[in-house]
C-alpha cells in the first residue's frame, strides 16, 4: 500500500485493486495464529578502506551500528505470513558527514480468501544494491560508496481457482513494482492470465492443460515498454509411476526494442518436449528440447535429496531483463537468517552456501536471452556442513546485439560443535564479463564465529574481505577488510 503512495500514471489503477483486496485480508487474520517478534542490533566495525581506494590510498574508518527490527509471521489454514523489518542507522565515528541509514524488508503472504475460490499471494523486498554494475561494489561492508541504492519490489497476486470434477479452472492476475534509486527506471508490470485443465488433486494418466497469458511492462519516463502474450496447450502422459512424457505447444507475440540485424522477432510459434524420471519423492530428473522464436532450446533439471546432502543441477534458456531477474528474487530468496533478519549479505541464511547474486544487476530496460546453468551441492549433519555452488550465464542482448557473461562459484564449511555454537567460513567468486570487452573480477571471503548466550541473545564476531579487479585500468582495484562484533537481541 505504502508503494501505491507514490504512483502514477497506469500504476494507479493496479494500485487500486491491491488496497481494495489487502482488505479482505482482516476478514481471515483472527483465524490464524500471529507471533510478532522485535529485536534490535549493535555492532562496532571497523574497515581499512572504507571509500574502496586503489593501494595507497586507504581510510580506515570505525563505524558504530543499530538496528531496530521486527518478524511477524502468521500461521493458518487461510492466511500464512511472514516478513522482516529493519531499519539500520551507521555512524562513522570520524568522519560524521558519511553517516546514513537504510532499510531492509523481506516479507512474503499467501490468502485463502474465499475457500477454494479466492486466493491472494504477495510479497515484498527491500535491499540495498549496485546503481551501476561499472561502479565500486564494497555492498553491505560498510564502504561509503553512492554506487549503492536502495531498491524495493513489490508483487500482489489474486486469482480465482475453482476445482469441477475433474476440471480445474483459473483466472488469475499479477502486479508488481519495481522502484531503483532516484536516478534509475522504475517499472510497472501487470499480468492476466486463464488456464483450464486436469484436476491435480485427481490421478489421472493423461494431464492437460489450456493457457492465455499477457503481461505489460510499463517504465517511468521511457519508451522501452514491453508485451507479452502467450497462448499454449500442455499434455503429460505418465508412462508408469515414475516416467512421464510431456509436450507444449503454443504461440508467442512479444514487443519490446531489439535489433533485426543481430535478433529475432519476438513473435512465432514455440514447442518443447520434455522427459522425466522420478524414482522416489527425493530424486528427479528430466531434460526437454524446443523450438522458441530466438531459436532451438535445450533445458535439463536434476534434484536429488538424502538424509544430509542436496544436490541440484538446471541448464535454462530463456527471454529475461534485470527488471524480471528482481522480481524473481523477491518471490524466491528468502534473505532472513535463522534469527528472522533480513541479510543483505551474499551468503544463502538457510545452507551457508555463498549467495552469489547471478548478476550484478545492472538497471537498463534491454532484454535478453538467457542460457543459465547452475549447480549447488550441500551437506549438513549435527556438527558440520560444507557446500559448492557455481553458475555460468551468457546473456543475449536483444537491443544492442551485444553479449554478456556472468560466471561465478563459491565454497562452504561450517563447524556446530552445539546448538549454540556455529563457526562459517565462505569463500565465493564472481566474474563479469561486459559487452564493451571489459571484464570485471569480485572475489569475497567471510569467516564468522556465532554464539547464543541465551535464547535471546546471540553474539557474532565476524571478518569479511572483498575485492575487486578489472581489465580496464581506468576502473580502481580495491581490497576492502571489515571486522565486527555484534548482538541482537530478541523481545
Amino acid at each position: 500500500i505504502l508503494a501505491c503512495a507514490h504512483r502514477s500514471g497506469s500504476a494507479v489503477s493496479a494500485c487500486r485493486w491491491v488496497v481494495m483486496l489487502v482488505g479482505f485480508v482482516p476478514l481471515i487474520a483472527s483465524a490464524a495464529v500471529w507471533t510478532v517478534e522485535p529485536s534490535i542490533d549493535a555492532s562496532t566495525s571497523y574497515a581499512d578502506n572504507v571509500t574502496l581506494a586503489a593501494e595507497g590510498q586507504e581510510q580506515g574508518e570505525f563505524v558504530l551500528g543499530v538496528s531496530p527490527g521486527v518478524s511477524v509471521r502468521a500461521d493458518g489454514r487461510q492466511l500464512n505470513m511472514l516478513f522482516n523489518y529493519g531499519f539500520e542507522k551507521l555512524y562513522y565515528v570520524n568522519d560524521s558527514s558519511r553517516n546514513y541509514s537504510r532499510q531492509l524488508f523481506q516479507g512474503r503472504a499467501d490468502a485463502e480468501l474465499v475457500p477454494d475460490f479466492i486466493f491472494l499471494d504477495g510479497s515484498g523486498r527491500i535491499s540495498q544494491q549496485l546503481v551501476d554494475p561499472l561502479g565500486s561494489a564494497g555492498l553491505g561492508e560498510l564502504a561509503v560508496s553512492e554506487n549503492v541504492g536502495e531498491v524495493s519490489t513489490w508483487t500482489l497476486s489474486p486469482s480465482l481457482r475453482r476445482r469441477m470434477g475433474d476440471l480445474l479452472l483459473e483466472l488469475g492476475m499479477n502486479f508488481d513494482i519495481v522502484d531503483y534509486p532516484a536516478a534509475s527506471r522504475d517499472s510497472y508490470a501487470r499480468d492476466y492470465r486463464f488456464d483450464i485443465g486436469s484436476n491435480p488433486q485427481l490421478q489421472h494418466v493423461a494431464v492437460w492443460r489450456l493457457g492465455l497469458s499477457r503481461r505489460e511492462v510499463f517504465f517511468d519516463g521511457d519508451d522501452a515498454n514491453q508485451l507479452y502474450e502467450t497462448v499454449s496447450g500442455l499434455f503429460r502422459y505418465h508412462l508408469s509411476p515414475e516416467w512421464s512424457l510431456e509436450t507444449n505447444v503454443g504461440y508467442v507475440r512479444n514487443s519490446f526494442q531489439y535489433d533485426p540485424l543481430t535478433a529475432a522477432s519476438p513473435e512465432g510459434r514455440i514447442w518443447t518436449a520434455t522427459i522425466t524420471w522420478e524414482p522416489t519423492p527425493r530424486t528427479l530428473i528430466s531434460a526437454g528440447v524446443g523450438e522458441h522464436f530466438f531459436g532451438s532450446t535445450h533445458f535439463a533439471n536434476i534434484r536429488h535429496r538424502s538424509r544430509f546432502n542436496t544436490l541440484q543441477y538446471n541448464y535454462t534458456e530463456e527471454i529475461s531483463s534485470a527488471r524480471q531477474l528482481q522480481v524473481n528474487q523477491n518471490r524466491n530468496n528468502p534473505s532472513i537468517d535463522e534469527n528472522g533478519t533480513p541479510v543483505i549479505s551474499p551468503v544463502d541464511p538457510e545452507t551457508g552456501q555463498p549467495a552469489v547474486d547471478l548478476l550484478v544487476v545492472s538497471q537498463t530496460t534491454e532484454v535478453f536471452v538467457a542460457k543459465r546453468n547452475r549447480f549447488n551441492w550441500g551437506f549438513r549433519s549435527l556438527h558440520a556442513s560444507f557446500g559448492a555452488e557455481s553458475f555460468h550465464e551468457r546473456r543475449h542482448l536483444q537491443s544492442s546485439g551485444g553479449t554478456e557473461t556472468v560466471i561465478g562459484g563459491g565454497v562452504n564449511t561450517g563447524w556446530h560443535p552445539s546448538g549454540r555454537s556455529d563457526f562459517l567460513a565462505n569463500y565465493s567468486e564472481q566474474t563479469v564479463n561486459f559487452m564493451t570487452g571489459r571484464e570485471d573480477h569480485y572475489r569475497d571471503l567471510r569467516l564468522e564465529a556465532r554464539r547464543r548466550f541465551r535464547p535471546k541473545l546471540t553474539g557474532v564476531l565476524q571478518y569479511l574481505r572483498n575485492a575487486r579487479e578489472s581489465s580496464d585500468s581506468a576502473i580502481t582495484k580495491y581490497v576492502n577488510r571489515v571486522v565486527t562484533a555484534r548482538v541482537h537481541i530478541l523481545f
